[in-house]
């Protein structure tokens, strides 16, 4: 039996986690990076399965819950090739990254703090994170000529918040390049109020 109280704080701390994730027992990006690799290569058909999911819920002994979670971890490890880092973070802290990350949030930095910041640090930060704002979609038409200067400006405005131009594009970082286009031109103009 260890003597809890004679353990210092970052000990303690090492303990506790060595409790739930017993030595020799898999890290969890480990778990994810097989069963993302299954799913990638397509293995499960000829073990008999019609998918990954139902294999994993029948020999991983994963609830569905838990295999989506596992599903979207693959993704962002994918996305995020930063193995040591990853392997830095708990199962729980990773789940609660996958948010910032989406909306374009420097991978390294994130991965660094959800290894290194104290649980208050780290739940404040998160909670800067408005995932929750009501969303619209807004549909504009602009002739095809339009299309490279629109993407050049997209790149160039990620590029300014330190983000990777290449993903300038997409779905779940555009609309905060768009917002920067928009509120710089309100710096710049005088906005006008709909009249009723």
């Amino acid at each position: 039996m260890t003597d809890l109280a004679a353990l210092s704080p970052a000990a303690l701390r090492e303990h506790a986690r060595a409790l739930v994730r017993p030595k020799g027992g898999p890290h969890w990006l480990d778990v994810v990076s097989a069963v993302g690799r299954i799913e990638d290569e397509g293995l499960v058909v000829s073990w008999g399965y019609p998918s990954t999911r139902a294999w994993a819920l029948a020999e991983l002994d994963m609830d569905a819950q838990m295999y989506v979670q596992t599903a979207k971890l693959w993704e962002a490890v994918k996305r995020v090739d930063q193995p040591n880092l990853w392997r830095q973070v708990s199962r729980s802290r990773a789940l609660s990254v996958l948010p910032a990350l989406s909306l374009g949030g420097d991978p390294i930095t994130w991965l660094l703090y959800a290894s290194e910041m104290p649980a208050i640090e780290w739940e404040l930060k998160l909670a800067k994170v408005d995932i929750t704002e009501p969303w619209t979609t807004w549909r504009i038409r602009i002739p095809r000529s339009l299309v490279p200067t629109r993407d050049a400006a997209l790149r160039r405005v990620a590029e300014g918040l330190g983000l990777d131009p290449a993903r300038a594009r997409d779905a779940d970082v555009e609309h905060r390049l768009l917002a920067t286009l928009l509120e710089a031109v309100l710096g710049v103009t005088e906005p006008v109020e709909d009249s009723p």
